[in-house]
This record gives structure tokens, C-alpha cells and sequence, in this order.
């Protein structure tokens, strides 16, 4: 995917639109508020100030021909539901939307947005994860209890190789990468003895990682 809308430029937005933009995406990024806008027209490849509501306005913008569009605009519940309708007439390819609460949610999937996200949520569960298993150096939540941690090589791991710790059948979890510095391997050598300093990257659900980091 390499073209991206984006409508709304708060905080979560905004954030949104620069980091695509710094990995060479191309951006389209709307707001009704000129001023906010304007400090980030170095970043973004195309900032317009106007009503996202309206379908003819998006479509002359391009939008229609976005990969993906993602509504960042949350805080007026009838305002993010009028532009995920607008877009879904506009036959965009995928919608994603932001949501305040449960009951935004549900409405915005019942009138188009394909999937619904709650980024401040996402970032307090993410955070408490961190907090509360000891070593990890980063949680990203998949589906249910799984998700993908980075940990340090635990020390009775380290000069041992994954295929003679037998990590998927002994442990429930799959190394998906080691991390030795800025070098990330991600075709991982089985064989290979771990580095006591490298950062395992793996896949697994909570109460296995956890029996894994003590």
C-alpha cells in the first residue's frame, strides 16, 4: 500500500500522516483548520483545508483512488460517521476509523468503516503490558491474549540454538527475528547459537511469554 488519506490532523492524525510520509508514502492529508495544516506542509505530500463530508469535494481530491483512507477525526461523533459515509459512496477501498467509545464503534462499522481503532486505548493497554511483564522491550497486541514481544535472550537461552531449545514445542512460541544492535535477522538460523546480548522478537500468547521472561 502507498497511497494513503487522511482526514483529520490532531495528534493521532497528524502523527499518522508525517510517519507515512517519512517512509516516501504518498499522503493526503485534510482538515477544516487552516492553521494546523500549514506547519505541516513540508512534511506531508498534499494538505487541503476543507469539508471531508462531502463526497464530490474528496473525490476531486483523489481520495477515491487512496489504497486506504483512515478517519482520525473522533472528537464530534456525527461529523466521523457523515465522512465515513461519504467515503464508503465514494467507494474507497478500505476505511479505517477512528472511535471514541463502544458505541462510536459499533456505529461506524455498521455504516462502512471496515475496521475501527482506539488509538489512545491501544497505546494504555500496549504501555500497561510493558509495565507489567518485567524485560520486555516492546508489546504489539495481535488478536486476544497473542501478541509479538521483544525480549532480551534469556540467560539459559544464550549459547544455545533455537533448534536445540526446541522453543516451539517446549516453550508454545515462535522466534520470528533476533535483534543484535540496528542488524534485525528475520531469516533466523535454527542451528545458530543465540548471542546472550541479542533481542528476540517472538510470537506467542501472554501466559507463555511470561513463563519465559519469569
Amino acid at each position: 500500500m502507498n497511497n494513503f488519506a487522511i482526514i483529520g490532523a490532531g495528534k493521532f492524525g497528524t502523527a499518522l500522516a508525517t510517519a507515512l510520509g517519512s517512509m516516501g508514502k504518498s499522503v493526503i492529508l485534510i482538515d477544516r483548520d487552516k492553521n494546523v495544516l500549514e506547519p505541516l506542509d513540508s512534511y506531508v505530500e498534499k494538505i487541503y483545508c476543507c469539508d471531508a463530508k462531502n463526497v464530490e469535494v474528496l473525490n476531486s481530491l483523489g481520495v477515491a483512488d487512496c489504497d486506504v483512507v483512515i478517519v482520525a477525526a473522533a472528537s464530534n461523533v456525527e461529523d466521523s460517521a457523515m465522512i465515513t459515509m461519504a467515503l464508503k459512496e465514494l467507494g474507497v477501498k478500505e476505511i479505517i476509523a477512528k472511535a471514541k467509545s463502544a458505541t462510536h464503534a459499533k456505529l461506524l462499522k455498521q455504516i462502512g468503516a471496515d475496521k475501527v481503532v482506539f488509538p489512545e486505548e491501544d497505546m494504555g493497554i500496549r504501555m500497561a503490558k510493558l509495565l507489567s511483564m518485567n524485560k520486555v522491550h516492546d508489546y504489539i497486541e495481535l488478536s486476544g491474549n497473542a501478541a509479538v514481544v521483544e525480549i532480551k535472550c534469556p540467560e539459559k537461552w544464550a549459547g544455545k540454538s533455537l533448534a536445540e531449545l526446541n522453543v516451539r514445542v517446549k516453550y508454545n512460541v515462535n522466534v520470528i527475528a533476533i535483534i543484535n544492535g540496528d542488524n534485525a535477522q528475520v531469516n533466523v538460523d535454527p542451528k545458530k547459537p543465540l548471542d546472550k546480548d541479542c533481542i528476540l522478537a517472538i510470537v506467542g500468547d501472554d501466559e507463555h511469554i511470561e513463563k519465559i521472561i519469569g
